[in-house]
């Protein structure tokens, strides 16, 4: 009873776990254990916050827009499910009809605009295209896409042709210099990327003459961003241009990392930006989440640098596991606003590893939508062995890669009614070593 100060014995203790109902299809080892673990740990995160919709978390049960992009890329390699991903994005699109910009969370009585949240969904709607192949869904979803792009072009483009928005400019919890209102370069960027996801969207259905505007609104946007935030004295991008006028004196590896994602970078300074990637001056902002890491391995992998990604799966996933993590922190910090050692235990923002490891160590990607031909580039780098497997709509991927003295041997499979392309060749259906 309340108030009574004698002992209380408990009998029992139960949990019950309720998830979305997903197939265990996904799979991956390798001769590095560490690597294993930060993959089952990430799989894990993943089911536990994939609920009705994709949420950020167990506790807060928030389907955040942005988060969902990248949990949506983390399931297809995971689950091979596509079904949560499709809703999600859909229910994220009818935010359009209160908002120019589609919000922060939703359904939600907070009318809030996060602006990253917004771009990474027309980005995760061409993701979830090329990695499932639904057709209808592309139908579904574009006069949302196209309303998005043209509400921005028609709202928000200042004088200077760039993107300039009064709302919440997060992309990592870092100390960026990314206010609320003013010229945020990261957010520009994004935009660039979305123009160009919407551009392929209307070119597979068919609808070209809006595909070339959306490709000469990411065109003229690029030479914006290069024209009125790069700094030479720098050699970098500045994190934004404030509302007075005067510019940032805040870089952020996470601004250069976005520009060199997002096809910003001038080819003759693309060296330097990979460089950054990794390394960067100690003045500058760090990547301070395993989200924003998310991006950084995406570009890394643009780079051709595949080690580096395992680098740093080994020392910041690692640093979970080493502290007994069984999901993924929100956060790496361990002093970020005095919580140690993060914010939140479970982020599947921060499942990284689950989609990093086969599609970068095992290699496979989709090239044409719903995996009908994809990409099969293994990089062992360090690991004696990897295997694994991609599930897709078609059948399962697997393969299995072995390091000898002789150099490596690859045995994969192609389901059927899909093409492997492996350097110069293609391979169709069955069993290849």
């Amino acid at each position: 009873p309340t108030g009574s100060t004698e002992p209380v014995k408990f009998k029992s203790i139960r949990c019950s776990l309720s998830t979305y109902p997903y197939d265990e299809r996904g799979r991956f080892i390798c001769s590095d254990e560490l690597l294993n673990k930060a993959w089952e740990i990430s799989q894990w995160t993943v089911r536990l916050c994939s609920e009705d919709t994709f949420v950020d978390c167990p506790f807060e049960q928030a389907f955040w827009v942005g988060d969902a992009r990248n949990e949506g890329l983390f399931s297809y390699m995971a689950f091979g499910d596509y079904r949560l991903a499709r809703r999600s994005l859909l229910l994220a699109g009818e935010s359009l009809q209160r908002s120019p910009l589609v919000e922060s969370q939703v359904p939600s009585g907070w009318e809030n605009t996060l602006t990253t949240w917004s771009l990474l969904w027309t980005i995760a709607c061409e993701e979830y295209y090329r990695f499932s192949g639904d057709r209808a869904f592309l139908e579904e979803i574009y006069p949302a896409v196209k309303k998005q792009n043209s509400n921005i072009r028609d709202l928000y483009l200042n004088e200077q042709g760039l993107f300039e928005i009064q709302a919440w400019n997060l992309l990592d919890w870092a100390p960026m210099d990314t206010p609320s209102a003013g010229v945020v370069a990261h957010t520009n960027m994004w935009l660039v990327e979305a123009f160009q996801r919407g551009a392929k969207i209307a070119r597979a259905l068919g609808e070209n003459d809006d595909a070339s505007s959306a490709e000469e609104q990411a065109a003229a946007l690029r030479s914006a961003i290069n024209r009125h935030l790069w700094s030479d004295d720098k050699q970098a991008y500045l994190d934004c241009i404030h509302e007075d006028g005067t510019p940032s004196d805040t870089f952020s590896q996470q601004t250069q990392t976005v520009a060199y994602l997002c096809d910003i970078v001038p080819l003759d300074k693309r060296e330097l930006f990979e460089r950054y990637l990794t390394d960067v001056p100690e003045d500058w902002v760090k990547v301070r989440s395993p989200f924003m890491m998310a991006f950084t391995f995406e570009a890394l992998e643009k780079a051709g640098d595949i080690d580096s990604i395992l680098r740093l799966i080994r020392q910041w996933w690692g640093m979970m596991i080493r502290n007994g993590a069984t999901s993924c922190w929100e956060t790496f910090d361990r002093n970020w606003e005095n919580r140690w050692p993060t914010r939140s235990h479970c982020h599947a923002w921060s499942a990284a590893p689950v989609f990093a490891l086969p599609a970068y160590v095992l290699g496979v990607q989709p090239i044409e939508p719903g995996f009908a031909k994809f990409v099969l580039h293994p990089n062992l780098c360090d690991l004696e062995f990897a295997s694994g497997v991609v599930p897709t709509s078609h059948g399962d991927i697997e393969v299995d890669l072995r390091k000898t003295n002789d150099g490596t041997i690859v045995k994969f499979s192609v389901p059927r009614g899909t093409t492997a392309v492996v350097g110069d060749v293609e391979y169709g259906t069955g069993i290849h070593r």
